[in-house]
């Protein structure tokens, strides 16, 4: 990957001279296995790509502005021990489709 593959250095129809007119066009452009639809849309994914993933590196794994299980606890409550600490484990070793699904969760 280089910068220009996102970014064109004479300008684009993006900010930031993206060579597309949002960052999530730009994203799925290439991750189009995350683009849907799906009947069970998690909102971010059709917002912003960038409310979790942050694309010019990250320590976190897959690009992730905050390691799991803090990035999905600043929306969701989360599970909790019986302490009322959230469970120390990462999210997606349950939650697998976090881009979208068409099942349902089943309730428990």
């Amino acid at each position: 990957m280089s910068c220009a593959d996102c970014h064109d250095p004479h300008g684009g129809p993006g900010g930031k001279n993206l060579r597309t007119s949002n960052a999530n066009e730009l994203c799925l452009s290439c991750h189009a296995q995350y683009r849907g639809p799906f009947a069970y849309q998690h909102p971010p994914v059709s917002e912003n790509c960038m409310l979790c993933h942050t694309p010019h590196g990250s320590a976190n794994t897959n690009l992730l502005s905050v390691s799991e299980p803090a990035l999905c606890l600043q929306c969701h409550a989360g599970h909790h021990n019986g302490a009322g600490l959230p469970l120390a484990d990462r999210c997606t070793n349950c939650h697998g489709s976090i881009h979208g699904t068409d099942v349902p969760t089943p309730s428990l």
